[in-house]
């Protein structure tokens, strides 16, 4: 008799990101035990915080370097979606430990405030064609604006010490969350940008 365990399916949570960088997260799958050998998903998000640039394949269905075959979704960022990811091990395999099933790479585009990342139309499937259960948990992205430089929701003194420790220091890409509008020197115009806002909830 075989156990099926239902898959866990998990969103990164909580990323955080400041806006207008990039920044990457994942969709990890947890079998539990329970042979799988291919799953499928679409993804949204909201575009006006967030564009997908790229999928990439993660390691969950490559363990014991199987070959893959393997489809990184349609982006549709004016709908703010990608449709159609898919994977499948090639031949008589299976995996029943955990893995990332994707790496997502996307920008936040300039919208302030936390953003659901949810999956739907999931499917994975057993060695054997069959469906699999699975529970989901989808995920989130908090984008903070530049002047919250400790990212911890409200622009305040803090964030002022912070820019006020690297006053006068040259700074280069990826630039340091001090540097606020990203000019390769932490001066006046940074404290100002912070100084300009205190007092808001980001």
């Amino acid at each position: 008799v075989k156990i099926m365990q239902s898959v866990i399916v998990t969103v990164s949570n909580n990323t955080k990101v400041k806006q207008g960088k990039a920044f990457s997260f994942t969709v990890s799958f947890d079998p539990q035990g329970t042979e799988i050998a291919g799953a499928q998903t679409n993804m949204f998000f909201n575009n006006s915080a967030i564009n997908v640039n790229g999928v990439s394949e993660g390691d969950l269905f490559r363990q014991n370097a199987r070959n893959t075959f393997f489809n990184s979704g349609t982006i549709d960022n004016s709908q703010g979606r990608v449709v159609n990811i898919f994977n499948a091990i090639i031949g008589r395999y299976n995996v029943s430990t955990p893995g990332t099933f994707v790496t997502v790479n996307a920008i936040s585009t300039g919208k302030a405030g936390t953003f659901q990342i949810n999956l739907s139309n999931v499917k994975i499937a057993s060695p054997e064609g069959e469906p699999i259960l699975f529970s989901i948990n989808n995920g989130s992205v908090r984008i903070y604006p530049a002047h919250d430089v400790t990212q911890d929701g409200v622009t305040d003194i803090r964030d002022l010490n912070e820019v006020g420790q690297h006053f006068s220091e040259e700074t280069s890409y990826s630039y340091p969350a001090y540097d606020i509008n990203e000019d390769g020197i932490v001066d006046i115009v940074d404290i100002v940008a912070v100084a300009q806002h205190f007092g808001e909830l980001t």
